[in-house]
């Protein structure tokens, strides 16, 4: 019966097959140490409330490191603005935002309850860009344009501000960072390992060919898996904060079909200046596409509509009582 062979010169024979053992063995190392990385840094960043929003998270950088660079990025913010007279400069919007994001903030310690202790701001910038910030620690940040170019009700207005707080609750800032800094050190640690090994043996030729290759394969990696893996989870932040940021609303008696019609509007704006997302640019996108970012929160409306339903008539009681008392002291002093 005729043999398969290997087309291998004898006097090549070992080295191809130190070749073939140092590549299998690179691969499996930098499997393990990702693997080792991403099971000493999984945690989740929030109590999961009627959406159970708990995935796992990567977090290997500190809280207080990233509400530094929060805190440090939103201060340079206000001086910009300052610099330019743009910082809150109509008041009746910033109080009408901070009333709105002060009844979120309320709710917030539902999903975080050392959030209590964040320090929040809110304010409110000149500016036609549509646009909302919630920075790590709490600082809210919402340009001018967002109101003046979608018209938002108080309740679509919650939806953005809710969204926004959704993700500093998640600490999905944090999280990237911590993708970013945990896929450095697998990359230098398998270069080092690889390096080493093709130092270390006396025919050093076929490891440092390995050598090569794996660099060469970890520079294609780095840059591919960045955009297939690291995208793909900030797509799944997106869907989070959509998700948290409705039951935020619900909880602080903002109507959560509301979130529907600002991304709707927001989706108009869009297309009014660019062609439509389609499916397939949203799978490049960190943002999902209207329609199916649109069909995720519809899922969760049977859930959040009887928690709007009781808070807003809670709310209402308190407001009738409230005025009530506020009746009966008027006719107190009047009697006088």
């Amino acid at each position: 019966m005729p043999t398969t062979s290997l087309n291998v010169p004898d006097g090549q024979s070992k080295l191809y097959f130190r070749e073939l053992m140092m590549k299998r063995f690179y691969f499996i190392f930098t499997g393990f140490l990702c693997c080792v990385l991403l099971l000493s840094g999984c945690e989740t960043s929030t109590m999961g409330g009627a959406t159970d929003v708990t995935r796992k998270q990567l977090l290997v950088v500190s809280t207080e490191q990233v509400n530094e660079m929060g805190t440090q990025a939103y201060n340079e913010l206000l001086e910009m603005a300052r610099a330019t007279n743009t910082l809150n400069t109509h008041e009746p919007t910033t109080r009408r935002v901070r009333a709105v994001a002060d009844r979120l903030i309320e709710r917030a310690m539902v999903f975080r309850p050392e959030a209590r202790e964040w320090g929040w701001q809110v304010n409110v910038v000149q500016s036609d860009e549509p646009k909302a910030y919630c920075l790590p620690g709490g600082k809210i940040l919402i340009y001018s344009g967002l109101i003046t170019r979608i018209h938002p009700s108080d309740d679509e207005l919650a939806a953005v501000i809710g969204h926004e707080m959704a993700h500093a609750l998640r600490e999905h800032t944090r999280e990237e960072l911590s993708q970013k800094r945990a896929g450095g050190m697998a990359r230098s640690a398998a270069g080092i390992l690889i390096e080493a090994l093709s130092q270390s043996f006396g025919d050093a030729t076929g490891y440092r060919k390995v050598a090569e290759t794996g660099h060469s394969v970890l520079s294609e990696l780095s840059d591919v898996t960045k955009q297939l893996t690291l995208l793909s989870y900030s797509r799944v932040m997106e869907e989070e904060a959509d998700v948290l940021g409705m039951e935020l609303m619900a909880r602080a008696g903002y109507n959560p079909n509301a979130a529907i019609m600002f991304w709707k509007k927001m989706g108009g704006l869009r297309a009014a200046g660019t062609a439509r997302q389609s499916d397939q640019d949203a799978h490049w996108s960190s943002h999902p596409s209207d329609q199916r970012r649109i069909a995720v929160m519809e899922q969760h409306l049977r859930t959040l509509e009887p928690i709007y339903v009781a808070t807003f008539r809670q709310r209402q009681a308190a407001e009738k009582a409230h005025a009530a008392a506020a009746a009966q002291r008027r006719r107190g002093s009047a009697g006088r």
